[in-house]
């Protein structure tokens, strides 16, 4: 008898514990759903201050706003020309400041080169001297290169004979 109370005892204690873990479940769900609504009520008031703040503005003033934006759109439309008159000015004065500035390239590129190389590449036919602007321009034909090289070859020819004949006495 005694067990079978013991036994009872034990089931109702289990039974009395499940039932506080239930009963902290639902307090902390319940504490969640207060928290949401708090939340969700807080959301709800943002809203409805916004929707006064919209509802405050008068058509008026948007109107107004509007045609002010319009007439700002209008001027902006007439100095377009204008504008577009500066840019191609603009253009033409960079077109112009790039050719100065690859003539000054050319001249700087004619003092930097040594003597000995600007004759060699002109004997060669590699480039073709320009006096007048001090510039170096590429070659492009072969023949003009062979040309200069058989000169070349040939006066080498004339001195080493010449050499070996004032040699020879």
């Amino acid at each position: 008898m005694v067990e079978s109370m013991r036994r009872k005892c034990s089931e109702q204690e289990m039974h009395i514990r499940s039932l506080e873990w239930l009963l902290t479940e639902e307090l902390t769900r319940s504490r969640q759903l207060s928290e949401e609504i708090t939340e969700n009520s807080k959301r709800l008031e943002n809203r409805k201050r916004g929707l006064q703040d919209l509802t405050s503005v008068s058509l008026p003033s948007m109107s107004r706003k509007l045609a002010q934006a319009k007439r700002e759109s209008e001027a902006a439309k007439s100095k377009l020309p204008r504008v577009q008159s500066q840019l191609d000015s603009a253009e033409v004065k960079f077109d112009i400041d790039r050719k100065k500035a690859q003539s000054l390239y050319k001249y700087f590129l004619w003092r930097m080169t040594p003597w000995w190389k600007k004759l060699f590449a002109y004997i060669t036919g590699k480039v073709e001297l320009n006096w007048s602007d001090h510039s170096l321009h590429r070659r492009h034909s072969i023949s003009t290169a062979l040309s200069w090289g058989a000169v070349v070859l040939a006066v080498l020819a004339i001195a080493a004979a010449t050499l070996w004949y004032l040699l020879q006495d």
